[in-house]
């Protein structure tokens, strides 16, 4: 048993290149199950952006447009009942369905990328074990930053990519620190 455990060990280390692909095409068919969906007739339907529509409001009334001998309370309820109306529901659509810019949200996966990197080479010449903790908890911040900014769902692309980042600076992170164990193991046993 312990043998198997430390073939499959071995097989993992000369196999990690595939081993993060096919986590990759895991994460991708996951993504693409999110975006497509499938019409019961049979036919895939794939999302388009749907086009908003703009509220034209009816011109709200001034006091200089009233026409009349006076104005009473009547008429001056008629339009702040108007400008009531007709200055909310654009507010209302407004507000429903907010999402920052597209290149907000390229320059947030940059942003995300580097503070991985620079994370992991900080304490690379230090460390014995790999370190994860932080990283991941950088990587749910970034998705749950996703989920309360993006409301339209618009960028449903940027969660994806971040795991999909996570994973390969990961992988590079842990093939290079078990290259720097293996050569300073190596280079301890030659001496000795």
């Amino acid at each position: 048993m312990f043998t198997s455990i430390v073939q499959f060990k071995k097989n993992c280390k000369r196999h990690l290149v595939v081993i993060v692909l096919a986590s990759l095409a895991i994460v991708e068919a996951a993504f693409l199950s999110f975006v497509i969906s499938v019409q019961p007739d049979g036919a895939i339907m794939l999302p388009v952006q749907q086009v908003r529509e703009s509220i034209v409001s009816e011109p709200v009334l001034k006091i200089s447009e009233i026409r009349g001998s006076r104005i009473d309370d009547d008429a001056a309820m008629i339009v702040v009942e108007e400008s009531a109306t007709s200055s909310c529901a654009p507010q209302a659509a407004a507000s429903a369905c907010s999402t920052l810019p597209l290149d907000i949200w390229v320059f947030l996966l940059i942003a995300f990328v580097t503070l991985l990197v620079f994370n992991f080479s900080y304490t690379f010449k230090h460390t014995m074990k790999p370190q994860w903790g932080w990283e991941a908890s950088y990587m749910v911040l970034f998705i749950i930053g996703w989920y309360a900014w993006d409301g339209c769902r618009d960028h449903v692309w940027f969660p994806f990519a971040v795991v999909k980042f996570s994973l390969i600076v990961f992988a590079l992170y842990a093939y290079l620190l078990e290259k720097k164990l293996s050569e300073k193991t190596e280079k301890t046993t030659s001496l000795l």
